[in-house]
């Protein structure tokens, strides 16, 4: 389809305040009219495989599903995302820039904008409402966690004693036990790598507060 002011999406302010990455852009345009070896690209190598034989003549088609996964793709991949930091700022009223640089670079595989992140992960920014969940693992993982480093080594451990202390659950059900009683939600990026980033002291906190609501 052709882009129309009707649509709200003719201006390139439009796409920016959306939070789409300028080489999403740039990789999107390039698909409109031309067939590259490869669908994505950075600016420098679209401009060193552009080839003027890889035109078509078909009428471009505008899709912005095809866009979003783009931009999903260079969001992965891209060093520069200080634009994506000041949205997710201005969408959370956090104002620590390392620690929303650290939440978009480990959810970037699972969004496609960085404006979807409150939505899809809040527990990054607050705590999630208590979930009946398994009350012994929960409290089983923080006693262990409690005089314990927290690093990765460490919590792998925990995990593992805190499956040895609950052989009545699949190693798949502790889990998810952890995930509900840290994020509130059933899926998300990897759990270790979230209570990394959440750190010792709101993991625990949330862990304890299972137990004092069941």
């Amino acid at each position: 389809s052709k882009l129309s002011k009707r649509q709200g999406h003719a201006s390139v302010d439009w796409y920016r305040q959306e939070g789409y990455l300028p080489a999403a852009l740039h990789n999107f345009c390039a698909l409109l009219g031309w067939t590259p070896p490869s669908e994505v690209l950075t600016l420098a190598e679209l401009s060193a495989c552009f080839s003027l034989s890889a035109l078509h003549k078909a009428p471009a088609i505008v899709a912005l599903d095809k866009l979003s996964w783009l931009n999903r793709q260079h969001l992965q991949r891209t060093a520069e995302i200080g634009e994506q930091v000041e949205l997710l700022q201005r969408l959370t009223n956090c104002n620590d820039a390392l620690y929303l640089e650290q939440v978009i670079r480990l959810m970037a595989e699972r969004v496609h904008l960085v404006k979807d992140i409150p939505t899809l992960a809040p527990y990054f920014f607050s705590d999630p409402t208590p979930m009946a969940t398994e009350a012994k693992v929960t409290e089983d993982f923080a006693n262990i966690m409690a005089d314990s480093p927290f690093d990765r080594e460490a919590i792998q451990k925990a995990l593992n004693k805190t499956k040895e202390l609950n052989p009545q659950l699949k190693s798949s059900a502790v889990i998810m036990a952890l995930r509900l009683a840290i994020t509130g939600v059933k899926v998300g990026a990897s759990l270790t790598d979230t209570m990394l980033l959440l750190g010792k002291e709101r993991v625990l906190r949330r862990l304890l507060r299972i137990n004092k609501s069941i």
